[in-house]
C-alpha cells in the first residue's frame, strides 16, 4: 500500500508541473481533486500504519484554513472566493499528508523528472527543435511556451527550479543511506536545475536560490562533523572559502541577470518593471488603508485596483489580477489578520525546525527537514515581486516545505505515537467532502477540456462558434461561473453580428452578459460587453453608464484599441438624438466629447480617422444651422488639415457636398448684408466643392445638390 500511495503522489505532482502553470479555474478543480485522491490514500495508510498524530502546529495550520476559507466562502465575488478555497484545501492537504516522512521520495522523484524535461526543453532551443507542451492537450489558447519548459513564464520557471535544485543538493548531499548513483545523479540534477534558475531570466529568482545556497551551506558547515565525520578545522574554513565563492559567483550571476534584462527593456522601449511593480504595491497599500482589519475579499485587488490606478502603467504593462506581491496580495484580500495568520504559520515552522535542526534528530528527518526551510526561505524570497504561489506546483511545494519542517519520526525509529483518531479522519474527511463539494465542477470541467478551452484569457476568441455554445452551455448549466456566461456572451455577439443582427441573437447576447456581471459585478471584461451590448440596442444613455464605469480601466484592458472608438460612437449616436430634440449645447458638447475620444483611440488609424470626420461633419451642420459660421470655418479648417484627403474623399462621406453647403449658406447671408465681394468668394469655394462632390458622386444624381449649383454658378456671373 505505501508504494502505490507514493506512485499516486507522484503522479499527481507531476500532473502539479505539467498543467498547473496556467491560471485557469477548470484544470484548479481538476488538480485538486488530485490532491484530494492522494490526500485519501495517505490517510489510509497512516491509520494502518499508525505513522501520524495530532499536534498543536496541525490546530494551528487548521485555525489558519478555517480563517482564510470562511472568509473566502463570504468574499463580495463567490466565484473568486471558491478559486481561493481550491487553493487553501489543496495546501492544507498537502501539508497533513507530507508530514509523514515516507512521502518525501516522491517529491525528490517527480522532482527529478520535472528538472529532466525543462533540461530537454532547452537542449532543443539550442538546437531549433520544436516540442510539445502539456497544455497543448487542454487548450488551443495555450499560454505555456516551450521556452521556459513546462512552466508557464520565467517566473514560474525561475522559482520551480529554484526550490528543485535545494531539494535535490539536500538529498544528495545528506541522503547517506541512498546508493551512491542516485546521490550523484541528484547532485548533478541539482546543479542542472540551478543553471536553470540562473539562466531563466528571473531577476528575484536568482535572487531566491542565492539566498537558499547560502542557508544551505550554513546548515552543512554546521552538520559537517555529524554527517560527514569531517573535524578538522581545515574543512571548516574550506566550506568557508567555498561558501564566499559561490555567494560571488551568485552575485555575479544576479547581476548579469539584472543587466541583461535592463538591456532588453531599454531595447524595446518599455517601462522599468521595478517601477511597474512600485505602482502595483502603491494601489495594494491604498486599498489596504481603506480596509486594513479583514481585507476587502479573495481576489478583490483584481477589480479594486482600477480605483487607485497608476498613469505611470501603460496598457501591455498592466496586469491587474495580482500585486505581484503574495504580503501584498494577502493584506489586500485577508487584511492585516490574515498577513498575521499566514505569518504565524510560516515563523513557527522556521523556528521549530531551526529548533529540531540544531539537536541531533534521528537522521532519516534530516534531509526532508533541512530542505523544508530551503523551501520556505525560496518562497518567502521570491514572493516578495512575484505570485508564484498561484501556481498549483509551486504552492504544494511550498507546503511541502511547510510539512518537512514538522515531519515525523517513521514507525520503529522511536518516539511514541499519541492518538491516531483525529489526525487520521478530519483530513480524511476534508478530502472526501472536497470531493464530493467539487463534483458538479469536476462534472462541468469535462465538456472544456474535451474542447480544449481550459484557458481563461480574456482575449479568447470563438473558432467554431456553434460548438463552443454547445460546449459553455452544457457547462454552465452544472456549474455556473462569470468566465462561462463571459464566453457565451462573446459567441452570441458574434452570432449578432455575422447572422445580420438577428433580434434573438441580441436577446440571447444580453442575457448571458447580464448573467455575467450578476456573478462578478466588476468583471471588468463584463461591464465593457454591457456598454457594448446597450450602444447596440440603441439605449445610448444606458451604455454610457457603462462606459464610465469601464473608464478607469480601459487603458489596461483595451489590448485593440478599442474602448475610446466605441465610447466616442456612442456619443455621436447621443448627439444624434439631442439634435433632434433641438439641445444644440448639449448637442455641441457631446460631439466635442466624442472628437476627445477618437482622437485617443488611434490603434485602428483608419477607422478612428472615419468617425473623427464624421464628428468634425456633424459639427460643422451644426454651426450651419445654428449659423455660427465663424466656429464652422474653424472646424472646416481643422477638418481639412487632421483628415487625408483619401478619408475625406470617400463617396459615403458626401464631405464636399456638406461643404458646399456651408459655404453657399455663408455666401447667401454675406450677400444680404450687401457684402458682394466678399459673397463671390463663398459662391465660388461652394461651388469647387460641389464640383468635386459631382466628381465622386459619378453617375450617381443628386437633384437637391444639382439646383444648389446651379444657384452657385447663377450668383457668380
Amino acid at each position: 500500500m505505501g508504494r502505490v500511495e507514493q506512485i499516486i503522489w507522484f503522479i499527481v505532482l507531476v500532473l502539479l508541473a505539467s498543467f498547473g502553470v496556467t491560471m485557469s479555474w477548470t484544470l484548479a478543480v481538476c488538480l485538486m481533486a488530485g490532491v484530494a485522491l492522494a490526500s485519501i490514500v495517505t490517510a489510509i495508510v497512516n491509520w494502518r500504519v499508525g505513522g501520524r498524530r495530532w499536534d498543536r502546529w496541525d490546530s494551528l495550520s487548521l485555525g489558519a484554513l478555517g480563517y482564510f476559507g470562511l472568509r473566502a466562502y463570504f468574499s463580495p465575488v463567490f466565484d473568486l472566493g471558491k478559486e481561493d478555497m481550491v487553493f487553501w484545501v489543496m495546501g492544507w492537504l498537502t501539508l497533513q499528508s507530507f508530514r509523514a516522512a515516507r512521502l518525501s521520495w516522491a517529491v525528490v522523484a517527480a522532482i527529478c523528472l520535472v528538472v529532466f524535461i525543462n533540461a530537454s526543453y532547452s537542449l532543443m532551443q539550442v538546437y531549433d527543435l520544436q516540442t510539445f507542451v502539456p497544455m497543448h492537450w487542454v487548450s488551443s489558447h495555450s499560454e505555456q511556451s516551450y521556452d521556459y519548459g513546462i512552466f508557464k513564464d520565467y517566473g514560474g520557471l525561475g522559482n520551480g527550479m529554484a526550490m528543485s535544485a535545494m531539494v535535490l543538493a539536500v538529498f544528495s548531499v545528506w541522503g547517506r543511506s541512498l546508493p551512491l548513483w542516485k546521490r550523484l545523479l541528484m547532485g548533478f540534477l541539482a546543479v542542472v536545475a540551478m543553471l536553470l534558475c540562473l539562466s531563466s531570466g528571473s531577476r528575484i529568482g536568482v535572487v531566491s536560490c542565492g539566498a537558499s545556497m547560502v542557508l544551505f551551506i550554513v546548515f552543512s558547515w554546521m552538520r559537517t562533523k555529524s554527517i560527514l565525520g569531517f573535524k578538522s578545522r581545515k574543512w571548516r574554513l574550506g566550506i568557508a572559502g567555498v561558501s564566499f565563492i559561490l555567494a560571488i559567483v551568485a552575485s555575479f550571476t544576479a547581476f548579469l541577470t539584472f543587466e541583461n534584462r535592463d538591456y532588453q527593456l531599454a531595447a524595446t522601449g518599455e517601462i522599468s518593471e521595478h517601477n511597474i511593480r512600485q505602482s502595483y504595491w502603491g494601489m495594494a497599500s491604498e486599498q489596504i488603508s481603506e480596509v486594513s482589519f479583514f481585507g476587502s475579499g479573495s481576489r478583490s485587488y483584481s477589480y479594486l485596483s482600477w480605483e487607485h490606478w497608476k498613469d505611470l502603467l501603460r496598457p501591455r504593462e498592466a496586469d491587474p489580477q495580482f500585486t505581484h506581491n503574495e504580503y501584498f496580495q494577502v493584506c489586500t484580500d485577508y487584511g492585516l489578520v490574515g498577513l498575521l495568520v499566514l505569518s504565524a504559520v510560516v515563523c513557527t515552522a522556521i523556528c521549530y525546525g531551526s529548533r529540531r535542526f540544531m539537536r541531533r534528530q534521528h537522521e532519516s528527518i534530516w534531509c526532508p527537514l533541512a530542505a523544508g526551510m530551503l523551501l520556505i526561505v525560496v518562497v518567502c524570497v521570491h514572493s516578495l515581486t512575484d505570485f508564484a504561489m498561484r501556481l498549483p506546483f509551486n504552492w504544494c511545494m511550498a507546503n511541502v516545505g511547510l510539512a518537512w519542517c514538522f515531519v515525523q519520526i517513521p514507525e520503529g525509529a522511536g518516539g511514541k505515537f499519541q492518538s491516531r483518531a483525529l489526525a487520521v479522519t478530519l483530513p480524511l474527511c476534508l478530502a472526501i467532502a472536497s470531493l464530493v463539494i467539487a463534483l458538479p465542477e469536476l462534472r462541468a470541467s469535462i465538456p472544456i477540456i474535451q474542447a480544449r478551452q481550459v484557458s481563461d484569457h480574456v482575449l479568447w476568441e470563438p473558432e467554431e462558434p456553434e460548438k463552443m455554445l454547445r460546449v459553455y452551455e452544457k457547462s454552465s448549466s452544472l456549474a455556473a461561473d462569470y468566465r462561462k456566461s463571459s464566453r457565451i456572451a462573446q459567441i452570441h455577439k458574434q452570432n449578432y453580428f455575422n447572422n445580420g443582427r438577428r433580434e434573438q441573437d441580441l436577446r440571447a447576447w444580453e442575457n448571458a452578459a447580464v448573467e455575467c456581471i450578476e456573478r462578478h459585478p466588476h468583471y471588468p471584461v463584463g461591464i465593457l460587453e454591457m456598454a457594448n451590448l446597450y450602444r447596440e440596442k440603441g439605449q445610448y444613455d444606458l451604455a454610457d453608464e457603462y462606459y464610465h464605469q469601464a473608464a478607469r480601466f480601459s487603458t489596461p484592458l483595451d489590448f485593440e484599441g478599442r474602448f475610446s472608438l466605441n465610447w466616442a460612437q456612442n456619443d455621436l449616436f447621443r448627439a444624434d438624438l439631442a439634435y433632434n430634440d433641438q439641445d444644440f449645447d448639449l448637442t455641441d458638447a457631446l460631439l466635442c466629447r466624442a472628437h476627445e475620444k477618437a482622437e485617443s483611440s488611434m490603434a485602428h488609424r483608419n477607422e478612428a480617422l472615419r468617425l473623427i470626420r464624421n464628428i468634425m461633419l456633424s459639427r460643422i451642420n451644426l454651426h450651419m444651422f445654428t449659423e455660427q459660421y465663424a466656429t464652422g470655418k474653424q472646424v472646416i479648417d481643422e477638418l481639412q488639415h487632421v483628415i487625408p484627403p483619401y478619408i475625406l474623399r470617400q463617396r459615403e462621406a458626401r464631405t464636399y457636398a456638406l461643404l458646399g453647403d456651408f459655404y453657399l449658406q455663408l455666401a447667401s447671408q454675406i450677400w444680404q448684408s450687401g457684402e458682394h465681394d466678399e459673397a463671390r468668394q463663398y459662391f465660388q469655394q461652394a461651388l469647387a466643392n460641389y464640383r468635386l462632390d459631382s466628381r465622386l458622386r459619378g453617375e450617381t444624381r443628386d437633384e437637391a445638390r444639382e439646383v444648389k449649383e446651379a444657384l452657385a454658378e447663377e450668383m457668380l456671373k
